[in-house]
């Protein structure tokens, strides 16, 4: 969907090819639009995934890229730290609140795509640096599991229901 950020990604990654040719591309999820390209770029397509095959395939990918023009939290975020990936994320993504810039991930701003291939770029030149983000990035996923989610909500939404807001 357009609101995913999915053309400012396969932008980007077309663009990366040139100096990093060897890169990989994997779309997760309802994949129509990705195989419409995915012949000329490479992208490996992988359908919708269950909770535990999507850690498994997180757990070895370098990095996670969310560049959502609009997002709510998107908890795959926390499952991409989870599984010790750093995260690409936009500012219009509520999860780029658990992202601590060059320890977990990087924020980089909606819309954007030459930010976006940029912040790519900065990947694969140091990519052994990337790598070894993995164990911060479990450390800080803790911080952003479903009871401290949960937690969080209840704090929002109790002074609105008992009309004390």
């Amino acid at each position: 969907a357009y609101h995913k950020g999915f053309d400012l990604l396969v932008g980007s990654y077309k663009r990366l090819l040139a100096d990093y040719p060897d890169a990989e591309l994997h779309v997760v999820g309802d994949a129509a639009m990705a195989r419409k390209v995915a012949s000329s770029l490479r992208i490996k397509i992988h359908d919708k995934m269950s909770h535990d095959q999507l850690s498994r395939l997180l757990a070895v990918m370098d990095c996670l890229v969310l560049p959502s023009r609009l997002e709510s939290f998107g908890m795959v975020v926390v499952e991409a730290l989870a599984a010790g990936a750093p995260v690409i994320v936009s500012d219009h993504a509520g999860a780029s609140k658990a992202i601590r810039e060059n320890e977990n991930g990087w924020v980089v701003s909606a819309g954007n795509e030459t930010a976006l291939l940029e912040r790519l770029r900065a990947c694969c030149r140091d990519i052994d640096r990337v790598r070894m983000m993995s164990s911060a990035c479990t450390r800080s996923a803790s911080e952003h599991d479903w009871s401290h989610y949960s937690k969080r909500a209840i704090a929002i939404f109790a002074p609105l229901a008992s009309g004390h807001a």
